[in-house]
């Protein structure tokens, strides 16, 4: 009996394993228990009328391979995803307006800091200013000695059209 129990007590000692850590992805696939490290890839259920836009959640440790899909390398702690999905040909304002705004108008003597102009520094900002947004896009006025490509101006004026949601 003796001798059982010290060949178990070694027997559980020798056994080391590495910690595994959860992947949890909502809507999606990839969701297991993993080891640090671990290369995973995920991705998103397709839902008929709805198109991924971005993915939610702890993002820094995935590698998108596009909109549906990716890969995550496991840290040493737990990550949860979740796909973020419009109804298709829906413009989202976080993920498609706002990047535009913050890389053409939101920057120092523009719309940030200029003490006269409206700052754009969220979705409540950039509604209240919609109209003199579209009037100025449309005639050209619109960003001041900035290009802004046709596919950007279209994103924020099919936003607008599409009734300006903070989505």
């Amino acid at each position: 009996m003796r001798h059982t129990a010290l060949f178990l007590l070694l027997a559980l000692a020798a056994c080391t394993h590495e910690p595994v850590y959860r992947l949890t992805v909502e809507n999606g696939s990839g969701s297991g228990r993993y080891e640090a490290g671990t290369r995973v890839p995920v991705s998103a259920n397709a839902v008929p009328g709805l198109q991924p836009v971005a993915w939610e959640g702890d993002t820094a440790y995935l590698a998108l391979s596009g909109p549906f899909g990716g890969e995550v390398v496991m840290p040493p702690a737990d990550v949860y995803l979740r796909p973020y999905m419009l109804p298709e040909g829906e413009v989202s304002f976080r993920y498609a307006v706002f990047p535009v705004i913050q890389s053409h108008c939101n920057f120092d003597g523009c719309h940030l800091n200029s003490g006269k102009l409206t700052n754009f520094t969220g979705y409540a900002a950039v509604e209240s200013a919609w109209s003199k947004i579209e009037q100025y896009l449309l005639i050209g006025f619109m960003p001041l000695n900035r290009e802004i490509s046709a596919a950007d101006k279209q994103t924020i004026l099919t936003w607008i059209a599409q009734g300006r949601k903070n989505n």
